[in-house]
């Protein structure tokens, strides 16, 4: 394309056309623009099947800034050369605005066209390009975290898994996509030695204004230690004895029959002056609450009961008391009025009872005991996750590690992994150097997004390879992979300290991995306790 206006045997009366056309419109810029915009049919041709609004961000912004350029020019140039596109949007700012008022406007629009083409503040750009010497630039904020985060990332060779060869897989260490986008067919199969190259450093991308740090820095010790071998799993593990928890003192288990009699005349008589009649058929002594079955009356309406918790209370001196109406499957109000004397229970007395011993399944945890005194167990895979709530105080982390002890009499490293997440940094520390861990205790919550997202790629990585093997759970996984001579999958168990204070501090990422945790994990063999 001719630029000029040359003589017409070189170029053609089209070209002279053109190139008359050109300087009188554009001015000197005319030499240049055509060879800038050939290169920029090339881009968006080269490009448009990526369009975007970030691509096309940066085709505003160029557009911008040749405006910007012509305005400029017509301002600091005269006569021909000015160019009339330019000088006619000059002129009429400068009636609107003044001279001044252009020239501040033609600034203006040069650092916003800049900003729109790089997506960055024009001033942040010109202070990395001359301040700041990192050879990988910045991230761009418009992408997304996990195309930042696949470009940072060292290739993992992929292999596909024969149903009959499916081994357990080294935890992943991160979500590894493909530059385009993700390969769902292929499944990832580890290098065998523990030592990643380290890759290159680079800013850290954010999340909802939340910074994270990429899996190749402060991280680095933390993902190489995710089932990377850092951690063994002893071939010989023998669980431990008993004998290291506290034994429980001996108690007298004679009842202060006398007070209980004192208690129901009591209550019996408080009832009737609310006109309910009835009677208490059975009591219940537990550790920390006795509880008394009442069979009102057949007129008697159960919600009626409900309204005197207050009352009842005071008549039976108690600071507070439970109102059970109906008891599920019975034709009695249960009525739960602490004791005087409060049992302490120990872990010992559940983990050798008849109830524990004989369970069944490996993630059996001792809760405590029930209102009358039975040790009571539970399975953590019907839950199968747990929220655990309270106020300060009330026992929660005590519970969490009652139900960590009961886990670990039960498991070897080969059937349970653990990953715990403990912001207050005192909780969970004793539990550091059990062979159990997939990681160090993780105390800093930019770590424990970082260790969430890696567990919910590894239940996605577990979902593909059951669905290979055409199995639904992870029971019937192991139990083919038994059968098979293949390696079975642990289970994994999530443990969260003071999620409160991690969800203050990174609510939005926190609440995404582990929702999806809670809803698809189940199967996979990944349990949450918070």
């Amino acid at each position: 394309m001719a630029t000029a206006a040359p003589t017409a045997d070189f170029v053609g009366l089209l070209g002279q056309s053109l190139g008359v056309f050109n300087i009188k419109y554009f001015g000197l810029i005319a030499y240049v623009y055509p060879f800038l915009l050939i290169v920029l049919c090339y881009f968006v041709f080269k490009n448009f099947k990526k369009f975007d609004f970030a691509f096309a961000q940066f085709v505003v912004g160029i557009f911008l800034f040749f405006i910007a350029f012509l305005m400029f020019q017509a301002l600091s140039t005269s006569g021909a050369n000015s160019g009339v596109i330019g000088g006619f949007i000059v002129s009429a700012l400068k009636e609107v605005i003044g001279a001044i008022g252009t020239a501040v406007t033609i600034l203006m629009i040069f650092i916003i066209s800049l900003g729109l083409a790089f997506r960055e503040n024009f001033i942040i750009v010109l202070r990395k390009a001359f301040v700041d010497k990192e050879p990988n630039g910045y991230e761009e904020k418009s992408r997304s975290v996990k195309e930042v985060r696949a470009r940072q990332i060292p290739k993992i060779e992929r292999k596909k898994p024969k149903a009959e060869e499916i081994k357990e897989e080294e935890l992943i260490d991160a979500q590894v996509l493909n530059d385009d986008e993700p390969n769902l067919d292929s499944e990832p199969e580890f290098e065998p030695e523990p030592e990643m190259e380290p890759a290159q450093e680079s800013r850290p991308a954010t999340i909802g204004g939340v910074e994270i740090l990429n899996e190749v820095a402060e991280n680095k010790k933390l993902l190489d230690q995710i089932e990377r071998g850092k951690v063994e799993k002893p071939k010989d593990f023998v669980l431990p004895p008993l004998k290291f928890l506290n034994d429980p003192p001996k108690r007298s288990h004679n009842i202060n029959e006398a007070e209980i009699d004192q208690q129901i005349s009591n209550l019996l008589d408080k009832l009737r002056k609310f006109k309910i009649d009835g009677d208490v058929v059975r009591t219940y002594t537990g550790p920390i609450v006795t509880t008394f079955e009442f069979r009102p009356a057949p007129h008697i309406k159960v919600s009626k009961i409900l309204t005197l918790q207050d009352a009842l209370a005071m008549a039976l001196k108690a600071q507070t008391i439970r109102i059970q109406a109906p008891i599920p499957g019975k034709d009695v109000v249960g009525i739960e009025v602490p004791n005087q004397n409060l049992e302490t229970i120990y872990l010992k007395e559940i983990l050798e009872s008849e109830v524990f011993k004989n369970a069944s399944s490996p993630l059996t945890m001792a809760l405590g005991k029930d209102i009358v005194g039975a040790p009571f167990v539970t399975d953590l895979k019907k839950l199968p996750h747990l929220l655990i709530a309270g106020t300060t105080g009330s026992g929660k982390s005590v519970g969490i590690n009652a139900m960590l002890l009961s886990l670990l009499y039960r498991n070897s490293p080969q059937t349970l992994r653990l990953m715990m997440i403990d912001p207050k940094m005192l909780e969970f520390s004793i539990y550091n150097d059990i062979p159990h861990l997939l990681t160090p205790v993780i105390t800093e919550a930019k770590k424990a997004i970082t260790a969430l997202s890696n567990m919910v790629a590894e239940m996605e990585r577990r979902y593909k390879i059951m669905s290979q093997t055409r199995t639904k759970n992870i029971e019937s996984y192991n139990e083919k992979m038994k059968s098979e001579g293949g390696e079975q999958f642990p289970y994994i168990v999530v443990i969260i300290d003071e999620l409160a204070d991690l969800m203050m501090t990174s609510g939005k990422d926190v609440e995404l991995y582990i929702g999806r945790l809670a809803q698809m994990a189940r199967a996979s063999g990944i349990h949450l306790i918070v």
